[in-house]
């Protein structure tokens, strides 16, 4: 998204560039340094603004990238269903929603701020105006082939708190994009097993529903990381606020209903970056192994790449499916292999 043409929308569209990124680089510090204070950028229209103007761009393509790992059918489904987005703030997720899947169902935005209800709706009649927008400061069930979605507010109110909107909703479908930590794996690890055991299907990350190898280790989170630059007059914002956001890790999940899709994954998960040496790329994937979940270590060759596919591999980001073809196997959980869609891999690295 263009800065340029989501400055007018903000609820300060005049608020002058230095005092945008004062606010701004406030904003971030509530998230970081000063979590006491995270609630109180919510209560200002600068503030609110600034948040606006440089988040919810930067935050957009993670949900691309969430919808770039699920198959056609699950898009297809989604592109008519009711969108609940819950927490939704300046409607950063609803828009990625409207612009990723050109959206045909309602959204429902639900935010306890007046203020991001304010802005959420000022940005999506301006750029979505035959969108089927509502805004709540509750959540309204009356539709079918319901969509529940936590957009960096899930790990705000807690688990527990989300399972009671779970029970009210019954969705069909379960979507969530939160912040990439340990602390927030470890809330995200006790939802995914409340969900397994209510029937739901793991579309993304996970290739089934057998036990998380990450969550058996102190050390490890399963997390994506997405690589990529931004529109220049975001970059620049960004530069100025002294926040880098050309790489951000953070920790997407998709589910659904058992008897919704035909649950057939049997990719694995490009689980981590662990080196590149002069002649591989090591990595770390999540994958199914003899029945089970398990992190193993595989080296992909550059011979076997070329030398500008090689320089692309270094783009990748942490989260991607990956075919592949075992090669050698060099010990236990070591392997050398041959990725089998590279096409696929490269084509989003590329076009972000």
């Amino acid at each position: 998204m263009n800065g340029n043409t989501l400055r007018p929308l903000l609820l300060n569209p005049n608020l002058p560039e230095t005092k945008l990124v004062d606010k701004l680089k406030e904003v971030s510090a509530n998230f970081t340094s000063s979590r006491d204070q995270i609630g109180k950028y919510v209560l200002d229209e600068d503030m609110v603004s600034a948040y606006a103007a440089f988040f919810l761009p930067t935050n957009i393509p993670k949900f691309h990238f969430l919808m770039n790992q699920l198959s056609e059918e699950v898009k297809s489904y989604l592109k008519d269903a009711t969108f609940i987005d819950i927490g939704c703030g300046p409607g950063t997720y609803s828009v990625a929603f409207l612009e990723a899947l050109n959206a045909k169902g309602r959204v429902h935005l639900v935010d306890s701020s007046p203020l991001m209800l304010k802005q959420a709706q000022k940005i999506i009649s301006a750029l979505y105006p035959e969108a089927n927008a509502t805004y709540s400061s509750e959540v309204q069930v009356e539709d079918s082939k319901r969509v529940l979605f936590w957009g960096n507010s899930l790990n705000e109110m807690g688990v527990k708190a989300a399972k009671k909107i779970l029970e009210k909703v019954q969705a069909d479908m379960i979507l969530f994009i939160e912040p990439g930590t340990k602390e927030v794996f470890d809330q995200v690890h006790l939802l995914r097993e409340s969900l397994i055991e209510k029937e739901f299907d793991i579309l993304y990350p996970c290739q089934d529903s057998k036990k998380c190898p990450a969550a058996k280790n102190d050390k490890e989170w399963c997390h994506q990381v997405l690589r990529m630059t931004h529109e220049l007059s975001i970059e620049r914002l960004g530069q100025m606020a002294k926040i880098d956001r050309k790489i951000m890790p953070f920790i997407g999940h998709v589910y659904s209903k058992k008897t919704l899709f035909e649950h057939g994954n049997t990719s694995a998960l490009l689980f981590r970056f662990l080196q590149e040496t002069k002649f591989s790329f090591n990595w770390q994937l999540c994958a199914n192994v003899e029945g089970e979940l398990k992190l193993i270590h595989v080296e992909v060759m550059k011979k076997d790449l070329g030398k500008k596919v090689a320089k692309e591999f270094k783009k990748l980001s942490v989260g991607c499916r990956v075919e592949y073809e075992v090669l050698k196997v060099l010990k236990d959980n070591h392997l050398r292999i041959r990725v089998q869609n590279l096409d696929d891999l490269l084509s989003f690295s590329l076009n972000t």
